[in-house]
């Protein structure tokens, strides 16, 4: 990625700004941590249950029955009447939605009473809300009735499979959570319902074949977001570590497991704050049964960030009022601005992530798992305006012209206006150009490698950037004021170059919380205005190529040979009932037919030629006195014989050939129309033009 000057990260110091507040919830990846815990100061209590949506929970109670939980072999004595205990009093506090299943397993999941009888391996329960009193002692008896079914014969395995065994519930549970997300499409699962497996066994695992301690703790880490495990052993059991899965002893009297939710947090843009501002994140402690008044101690560090540039604040950090779930204020200050500044530049990066662990001082409060991830960004802020230079529309690239006898350029300008939080934090726009999808243009461009578009800026642009400017992503520094997209089509493309619009996207991208703008015409075309991503429609038209000379010859002997035939077919012939009557000096009248009596002439239509012997007319005489021609709408044109008429003229005087009325020249011809007459001393003929052509 190419870039001008001025995007390195810097800030100023901004004075009489109101406090922002960052809210969200990101995954972030956990960094390492060394530090104490130390007890949060001061103590603010809570008395009474967060306000919000109470996040039920999908409890599994997963008990070991195998020979030695009841003093059978190598054991430590019968425990299972202290479990039951155990169980019968969580029951007893189990709060109203939950979802409570018990399973009991050995060399796998294991029905204690065999198949269709009272027992199951796996039995699901919910206290009701409604019968909260009923529903919770029905529980309370099938959990007190195992201490006589796991004795009876087949009622005890021989083994231990505990990872086989989670992994069968573990299974269970994912199909439960897609059950749920099939019911509340678009909603999160974690947002409404978390699950909580809690292992209780006096031994360690034997017989597992499909799980080993490795696959457990993947499985259980991909799940992070909505499930937790625990793991509690008797008295003197050595139980292996398991990564993400804590492990507690003692059936009796053990700790109430308080899941901290969200799994991470996400503090914001902390650039966005002045010294001894703050930003403020939420989060939830979740829990099965009442929580015992505890103070919540924690400690917290982000790697690259100097001691004491920020300060982290838990409100409420004391638990009290026995309640089931309790709204934290995770509140980050930033005490030290000059000293953030300086970490982000040294780190030249904008994202930090930490962690956050917390710890109860009450040792019968357990946080699972007991670490938060933390993250917060350090990005630029402000806003910029974009507007086309022209004050045009959104953006079309001028016209290009064909053929390409060298590579052809258009050209779209940009006014870029940083304000001046934009400018006093070291704002940069990441400047690109997409092309749409399917679009052929942007096809041949992938195709052949050819880079179409390119960029210039100013100022802060490079000196001596190529004609067709820089190829994108380029950086845009905040003294940026113009921008220039540049459209290239090589000259070596010419024969592939597919005509006709084209289309794309200029893609400007902020980061942190900047806002883009646009201002001018066909503004609602633009996507992601008010955004951190602003989308500027732009189109290319690009002309067919001309044609070559040999082409042109052909179209205009195409042409010619078309007009020719349409005149040969349009040349005007005699119809019937077009008609010629002659009158003799002597008074006798004959008619003739012109369709009859026509030649044909094949550039000039029909015609008939008068003649005249011994004052007698005659159409078929050879010494004509002119020719009588087809006109067009039944109309005849009548051309006199030059000679004859100029001889007449000489001899009898102009009145002795006349053509309606006037003298008859050899200069010009005369149009008929029905009733005209052509008189040659006391001899005339006279046109008609038939029925249709009567006037």
């Amino acid at each position: 990625m190419r870039g001008g000057s001025g995007c390195s990260m810097r800030s100023k110091r901004r004075r009489d700004r109101p406090t922002r507040v960052g809210l969200g919830l990101a995954l972030v990846a956990v960094l390492s941590l060394v530090g104490a815990l130390a007890p949060a100061t001061p103590a603010v209590v809570a008395t009474a249950p967060a306000p919000g949506t109470e996040v039920a929970v999908d409890v599994v109670y997963l008990i070991d029955i195998s020979g030695s939980i009841i003093g059978l072999g190598q054991s430590q004595g019968d425990l299972l009447p202290t479990l039951i205990q155990a169980l019968v009093d969580e029951v007893y506090r189990t709060k109203a939605g939950t979802s409570l299943s018990v399973a009991t397993f050995g060399d796998g999941l294991h029905d204690v009473d065999g198949q269709g009888a009272a027992y199951e391996e796996y039995r699901t329960f919910t206290v009701d809300p409604a019968d909260l009193p009923g529903s919770r002692q029905r529980i309370v008896e099938y959990v007190r009735g195992l201490d006589r079914a796991v004795r009876q014969p087949g009622g005890y395995a021989s083994r231990t499979a505990l990872y086989d065994s989670a992994r069968e519930i573990i299974e269970r549970l994912d199909r439960s959570k897609t059950d749920w997300e099939d019911r509340h499409p678009g909603q999160v699962f974690s947002d409404s319902r978390i699950q909580k497996v809690v292992i209780f066994t006096d031994g360690l695992d034997n017989a597992s074949k499909v799980w080993s301690r490795e696959d457990f703790e993947r499985e259980v880490a991909a799940r992070a977001e909505h499930l937790f495990v625990k793991v509690v052993t008797a008295p003197g059991v050595a139980f292996p570590t398991i990564r993400g899965v804590p492990v507690e002893t003692g059936f009796a009297n053990r700790s109430v497991e308080v899941i901290p939710l969200p799994r991470s947090v996400h503090l914001g843009n902390v650039r966005a704050l002045a010294q001894g501002e703050h930003a403020v994140a939420y989060m939830r402690l979740v829990a099965q049964r009442p929580i015992p008044t505890s103070r919540i101690d924690f400690a917290y560090s982000f790697p690259g960030i100097p001691e004491g540039a920020l300060g982290l604040t838990l409100n409420p950090d004391v638990i009290d009022g026995d309640p089931t779930q309790v709204l934290v204020e995770v509140r980050v200050e930033v005490r030290d601005k000059e000293a953030l500044d300086r970490a982000a530049v040294a780190a030249g990066r904008t994202a930090f992530t930490g962690r956050l662990i917390l710890a109860a001082a009450n040792p019968r409060v357990s946080l699972l798992p007991s670490e938060t991830p933390l993250s917060f960004s350090y990005e630029p802020t402000g806003s910029v305006e974009v507007s086309p230079a022209t004050g045009s529309g959104a953006g079309v690239f001028p016209k290009l012209h064909r053929p390409l006898r060298e590579d052809s350029r258009a050209e779209v300008t940009y006014l870029l206006r940083f304000d001046e939080e934009a400018r006093a934090t070291g704002l940069c726009l990441v400047a690109d150009f997409v092309w749409d999808e399917r679009d052929t243009l942007g096809a041949l461009a992938a195709r052949t490698g050819a880079r179409l578009v390119g960029f210039r800026w100013e100022p802060g642009g490079p000196p001596g950037a190529p004609p067709g400017g820089i190829p994108g992503p380029v950086v845009l520094g905040p003294g940026t004021e113009r921008l220039t997209v540049v459209l290239t089509l090589p000259r070596e493309l010419e024969p592939e170059l597919p005509a006709g619009p084209h289309g794309g996207r200029l893609v400007l991208t902020a980061s942190g919380g900047a806002e883009l703008r646009f201002a001018g015409k066909d503004a609602g075309k633009v996507t992601g205005v008010g955004t951190g991503r602003l989308e500027v429609p732009l189109e290319a038209r690009v002309p067919r190529p001309p044609l070559p000379a040999w082409a042109w010859l052909v179209a205009a002997a195409v042409v010619a040979a078309l007009a020719v035939l349409v005149y040969l077919l349009t040349v005007p012939r005699f119809e019937p009932g077009q008609e010629v009557t002659v009158t003799h000096a002597d008074g006798r009248r004959r008619s003739y037919e012109l369709a009859d009596e026509a030649r044909h002439d094949r550039w000039k239509g029909s015609y008939v030629t008068l003649g005249s012997r011994d004052d007698a007319i005659d159409l078929r005489q050879e010494d004509r006195i002119g020719v009588l021609w087809a006109g067009r709408r039944r109309t005849v044109v009548f051309e006199p014989d030059p000679d004859l008429a100029a001889s007449l003229k000489a001899e009898h005087g102009h009145d002795y050939f006349t053509v309606s009325g006037e003298p008859a020249t050899g200069s010009r011809r005369f149009v008929l129309v029905s009733g005209d007459s052509v008189r040659l001393g006391r001899t005339h003929f006279t046109y008609h033009a038939g029925p249709e052509g009567e006037e």
